[in-house]
């Protein structure tokens, strides 16, 4: 049968921006109960996932050899294949064991697990194989870093598109065309992300994060879990640390003209972290620097990262 390299590598260079500089792809990579260097790794031509886009993902930040968010991650990914009809190629409680494998054989302190699952491998025809042939699941590492300093919080700038995605967002496919050229658009303006406008005009997330904006009245806003966007881990982390400091959060959304009235905005994301948005195109949000409660929601959360990364050593 013919062979090509994981299609999972070229889905994910796409996501590529949002990472630290010094990104590379560790030795092995996880596939189908293998462990394999990433030089011969493969799945079959006819695998659903390379065919149609048919699977499912998920990224998972490493810190000091801890998986932030694991459990939160997995609960993600159970609903994201029960919503696509996907079986789990393992047995859940074994996900946690391999991930701990993939790390430890790769050496990785900090980076990512980029995970896929797709249908599996059957001849190419659109609706559900009969019977379901195994899904297939492939676990690709990454070793890079993260700036975990809230006094130097990296500063970006984003631009506006239409929402060109399918109409159930909230479910992490890897049919991620339309995201790489409304990527491609904001890389074609030197923007690090393009946020989504809805048919009404308000902001739903970015093409590849979750967005905030700070209020002038010190209310944090972000638009409700209504099938509109991804419910990121990251994104819900940082929610309940706002509760913890006492921070007001508004689930609203939010208009183009209510971000350039904000005083401050970020974006969020599992390998992002904490970005502050502070520019879309000449229009300067806020002070044009890092906010301060965009500075202590970012504190907080890398000493969550911390804390967790030196118990796991």
């Amino acid at each position: 049968m013919f062979r090509h390299r994981l299609c999972s590598v070229l889905l994910f260079n796409q996501t590529l921006g949002m990472y630290s500089k010094g990104v590379k792809v560790a030795r092995l990579a996880y596939v189908n109960g293998q462990y394999v260097p990433i030089s011969r790794a493969s799945v079959s031509i006819q695998d659903r996932g390379f065919q149609f886009g048919d699977g499912i993902y998920i990224v998972i930040a490493c810190v000091g050899g801890y998986l932030i968010d694991l459990q939160d991650h997995l609960n993600h990914l159970e609903k994201y294949l029960e919503q696509s009809f996907i079986n789990f190629p393992v047995q859940r409680e074994t996900l946690e064991p391999i991930f701990r494998e993939v790390i430890r054989r790769n050496r990785i302190k900090t980076g990512s697990l980029y995970v896929q699952i797709t249908r599996g491998n059957a001849k190419r025809r659109h609706a559900f194989p009969t019977p379901l042939p195994k899904s297939t699941l492939v676990i690709i590492p990454y070793q890079h870093s993260f700036n975990l300093d809230a006094d130097s919080i990296d500063e970006v700038s984003i631009i506006f598109q239409d929402d060109l995605r399918w109409k159930h967002p909230f479910i992490k496919s890897t049919s991620l065309f339309p995201t790489v050229l409304l990527r491609q658009a904001a890389a074609d303006k030197k923007a690090f992300e393009c946020w989504l406008l809805d048919e009404k005009g308000k902001i739903s997330e970015g093409a590849s994060s979750n967005a905030f904006i700070v209020m002038r009245d010190g209310i944090l806003r972000t638009r409700p879990d209504d099938g509109s966007l991804v419910p990121g881990v990251t994104r819900n982390r940082i929610l309940k640390i706002a509760e913890l400091l006492g921070i007001p959060v508004q689930l609203k959304a939010f208009t183009r003209n209510e971000f350039y009235a904000a005083s401050e905005a970020f974006l969020t994301g599992a390998t992002s972290m904490v970005k502050a948005v502070v520019r879309s195109g000449d229009w300067t949000i806020g002070s044009g620097n890092v906010g301060p409660v965009t500075q202590k929601l970012a504190a907080a959360y890398y000493e969550f990262c911390r804390l967790h990364g030196q118990q796991s050593q």
